[in-house]
């Protein structure tokens, strides 16, 4: 889609798709995420520690801070 990421090829304005690729990219850093924070959990529980306080990670790829 090239400059615009809300326009289509022939440059007009494409919100659908638009809000569809935000939506997609949303949903996978979501499940990022999760995997990070079960994996986290684990290595924990494997080494005789459980978490007790808050978490707060930033994803590297979108800057999105997690807490």
């Amino acid at each position: 889609m090239g400059k615009h990421r809300n326009k289509n090829k022939e440059g007009y304005d494409d919100p659908t798709a638009n809000f569809a690729v935000y939506r997609a990219d949303k949903d996978i850093a979501y499940k990022r995420f999760k995997k990070t924070m079960k994996d986290l959990r684990d290595i924990c529980a494997m080494n005789g520690f459980a978490l007790e306080g808050r978490v707060v990670l930033r994803d590297k790829t979108n800057g999105r801070v997690w807490r």
